[in-house]
């Protein structure tokens, strides 16, 4: 399997905000307002279990 440039960039940002423990916050800067709360939740419990699967 091969990934585009462009996604594997995406992904490692992705990774350095969860690292850095600022992951839910920049989620939140950016839906707030935009998804109901509930939605949010369910994106952010989404995140929690994708990021188990990768074992980080």
């Amino acid at each position: 399997m091969s990934w585009p440039e462009k996604g594997v960039n995406n992904l490692s940002k992705m990774l350095a905000l969860k690292v850095s423990g600022k992951l839910y916050n920049v989620i939140a800067t950016y839906f707030n307002g935009i998804l109901p709360e509930e939605k949010l939740k369910e994106i952010k419990e989404e995140i929690k279990l994708s990021a188990a699967d990768l074992n980080i």
